[in-house]
């Protein structure tokens, strides 16, 4: 009946706004993105963030914000290729920061112009003042220094901190920026707008600039709408310290009195505190809010509002105009974006289990109403489903509080989650093809990456990518891995989610019980219907199985059907992974016999009972074959004994997330990996696949120069790979080396006369391995070159000789 109402509501506001019904794509992480729809980037020895995004029209990401490089933060801007590649020829690519005195600097947003060159916007700290400026890069991310001042154009405000938060590119080349103005505990808001060549417009406000002084507050976003006028939107702070939603509209750096009032939209509740963090602009010229409402029990939640272009409250969503989406714990919206279809995604995050999951919100365009079909496998449960990567949560909000627009619906939610860190998003960009992508940080305080999230509609994705980022729903429990993380030369950081779904066990029991014979007969050594889906392997006498051994004791025909629909617990989990795809869990008495003899190939998750398995490690967590030994039982110079082929982890029992860590794999080598739990009826269940590829080693060589992306330790790699691995005896070298090398680099790594006797010893082979690896390249150039010169030589000599 709920649903039933729902529907009619939904199609009512449809009618009254004169929209067609709900048309757009669900999201889902983009398989050809980066690892699994994500790329995380380490810059500096702290934490790293991106607080802006943006495609080029070749597709390329380009992503800004700080840094932390141990002494203070910088400036850091990375593009990465549609691939998620790090962009080699984009000369920030590898955290080349900008920074001019000692002083936290940052950016907080970006804009792409035509011809590829960057302006950014943002803050550079000088003598213990901040100043709001914007920078210029050329496309191949190197300072444009006819911009500003050497590339820099600073806000020409004295005296007083200022902060840009956000740009937007005019369409006659201008740059409109918004922020803020501190002097002593006061914040104003700041807008000021710049010419092309970095210069302040005289023509807008004073000089260039206008301070809102009528209002105390900070602007956290700007755009503009086909007239050329200017929508910001932010906080303001009445003077009991309580912040509330601001909009405002400029016309050449003046309030636009036809806009709310004189200018403006203030919205305050007595009880709350309102903050507006992102803004854009639908097809018909409604202003779309993006933030966070503070409720007094100190939780925050997501914002959604609408405006009309004049500034008024959309009254189809309540009387101010703001829903507050309520999702458990902490959440907010940072970032919202205008799809093609004129739907609205919003970007943030949500707290759960004291970890925060980065969160993609969609919305029809109604935005109070979202009708999403019912998915068949998926469970219908009040309680939102804990899941790690993705999931559309169905579910009812809290009773309304304070405000009286609490929506009386959740939006899509998708959820991206690294197990064991916190993830948010800051930005978010909608490309016209329906992609979408996010950028913010990921890690624990203190220690965060860059992170950047790509996702395209749920159709695009084809079977591979559904497989390898949904989750896998068996009889009793849903399953998924966590998203691979943190890969190393050997080893990676991943893990799994495993959700207990709703069964209803009381129609199982009467539906046995009606099939049990009228005479009560009970069952004594043979099957009485406690085989249905508890046997595990019916040729293992695992006592599991009450129809293959005989047994004294008697069990009622009804007490057995109680028996066989209860609910198996989860008694270990954890990650099996494989150098080839579909690795399978082992237990502890399994043996080695070459070939799976089961696997889940119903897709269904669940491996009926097969202990076999495909070369077993006998219950070993980090590697191969039978021996407890990682790197193998063979001969040490054998190559493919040294290959760690599959292995897997035990991190607890239960439902819930957990975090497991590879170990000891080895370097430029794919694995595939999936989640697994072993219930308590004997059966194993298995979460979607994913893979990842060790990163490349030179152990030592790295310790010794320093950088896996030195000439020299890319020459030795080389050099391997050309000259040492198509052989045997060279697969034996590359063995002994990778065995015995990772002890030795952390002693040059530790120790400046060890690394310094390294390198005197590595320079000779460095030097031969550059000969070896460029001379067929380089060598016809010289051979041309040499005889050139023998050609010339007789004829220079014979100008010598008659020169005077």
């Amino acid at each position: 009946m709920m649903r039933i109402c729902r529907l009619m509501v939904t199609m009512t506001v449809c009618a009254v706004l004169g929209m067609p019904g709900l048309v757009f794509a669900d999201l889902a992480p983009n398989g050809d993105f980066g690892q699994n729809g994500m790329v995380l980037t380490k810059l500096g020895l702290g934490s790293d963030e991106a607080a802006a995004i943006a495609v080029q029209e070749d597709g390329r990401i380009v992503v800004a914000g700080s840094t932390d490089t141990g002494i203070d933060r910088d400036m850091a801007v990375v593009r990465y290729l549609p691939s998620g590649e790090v962009d080699p020829d984009f000369l920030f690519s590898a955290g080349r920061l900008i920074g001019p005195e000692l002083g936290d600097d940052g950016v907080k947003a970006l804009t792409v112009l035509d011809d590829g060159t960057l302006i950014l916007a943002g803050f550079i700290t000088e003598y213990d003042r901040t100043s709001a400026v914007l920078v210029k890069l050329l496309a191949n991310g190197q300072l444009d220094y006819r911009f500003g001042e050497q590339g820099v154009a600073v806000a020409p405000v004295g005296g007083v901190d200022t902060q840009f938060q956000d740009i937007h590119l005019m369409t006659d080349g201008k740059i409109a920026a918004v922020g803020s103005v501190v002097s002593g505990e006061t914040a104003q808001p700041l807008v000021a707008r710049f010419s092309p060549d970095g210069s302040p417009d005289q023509e807008f406000g004073d000089g260039g600039l206008q301070r809102v002084e009528t209002v105390s507050g900070v602007l956290h976003a700007v755009t503009a709408d086909d007239a050329g006028n200017l929508l910001a939107c932010g906080f303001a702070t009445d003077d009991g310290q309580r912040n509330g939603l601001l909009l405002l509209r400029l016309t050449n750096g003046q309030p636009d009195a036809t806009f709310g009032s004189e200018g403006m939209v203030v919205v305050f509740n007595s009880e709350e505190q309102i903050i507006g963090h992102d803004l854009a602009l639908q097809q018909d010229g409604s202003l779309v809010i993006a933030g966070e409402v503070g409720a007094v029990d100190g939780r925050w939640s997501v914002l959604i509002g609408r405006f009309s272009a004049d500034g008024q409250p959309d009254l189809t969503l309540s009387d101010d105009g703001l829903l507050v989406h309520d999702l458990g714990q902490d959440s907010a919206a940072y970032a919202v974006a205008v799809m093609p279809d004129n739907t609205v995604v919003a970007a943030g995050y949500r707290q759960l289990e004291g970890e925060k999951d980065t969160i993609i919100l969609t919305f029809d365009t109604s935005l109070a109403l979202l009708a999403t079909p019912e998915s068949p496998t998926a469970p219908k449960d009040e309680t939102p489903i804990v899941v790690s990567q993705l999931a559309v949560e169905e579910g009812a909000f809290s009773e309304a509080a304070a405000l009286s627009a609490r929506s009386p619906q959740q939006a899509d939610l998708l959820t991206t989650a690294v197990a064991g860190s916190d993830e948010v998003s800051y930005a978010i960009t909608a490309q016209a093809d329906g992609t979408v992508y996010t950028a913010g940080s990921s890690g624990t305080e203190g220690e965060t990456a860059i992170m950047v999230a790509g996702y395209a509609a749920a159709d695009d994705q084809t079977a591979d990518d559904a497989r390898e980022t949904a989750p896998v729903y068996s009889t009793y429990y849903a399953i998924e891995t966590t998203p691979i993380t943190v890969i190393t030369r050997v080893g990676a950081l991943t893990g799994g989610a495993i959700t207990q779904l709703a069964v209803d066990t009381e129609t199982c029991i009467a539906v046995c019980q009606a099939a049990c014979p009228e005479d009560g007969t009970t069952d004594s050594g043979t099957d009485a219907g406690t085989d249905a889906g508890t046997d595990s392997d019916p040729t293992v006498d695992d006592d599991t199985d009450p129809g293959t051994e005989s047994t004294t004791e008697t069990v009622s025909c009804a007490d057995a059907c109680v028996e066989s629909c209860a609910i198996p617990t989860v008694t270990q989990r954890g990650v099996v992974y494989s150098v080839t795809p579909g690795p399978v869990y082992t237990d502890g008495d399994a043996t080695s016999d070459g070939e799976d003899s089961g696997g889940d190939d119903d897709g269904d998750g669940v491996d009926a009972g097969d202990t076999s398995g495909d070369d077993q490690d006998g219950g070993d967590a980090t590697g191969d074959l039978t021996d407890a030994n990682p790197l193998g039982s063979g001969n040490l110079l054998l190559f493919d004994d040294y290959l760690v082929k599959k292995g897997q982890t035990e991190d607890g029992s239960g439902a819930g997330v957990f975090t497991s860590e590879i170990e000891q794999v080895n370097p430029q080598t794919v694995y595939y990996v999936r989640a697994y739990a072993v219930l308590s009826d004997g059966s194993v269940i298995y979460g979607n696949e994913l893979f990842f590829k060790t990163d490349d080693a030179c152990f030592i060589a790295t310790a010794a120069f320093g950088s896996i992306d030195h000439v020299a330790v890319r020459a030795l790699r080389l050099f391997r790979d050309r000259y040492l691995k198509p052989f045997a005896w060279g697969q034996s070298l590359i063995t002994v080396y990778y065995q015995v090398s990772p002890p030795l680099a952390e002693l040059v790594a530790a120790i400046p006369l060890l690394r310094l006797a390294a390198l005197w010893l590595l320079l000779p082979l460095a030097a031969g391995a550059l000969l070896l690896v460029y001379l067929p390249v380089v060598g016809p150039y010289l051979l041309v070159a040499w005889w050139l010169h023998r050609s010339y030589q007789p004829a220079r000599n014979r100008v010598r000789i008659w020169m005077p």
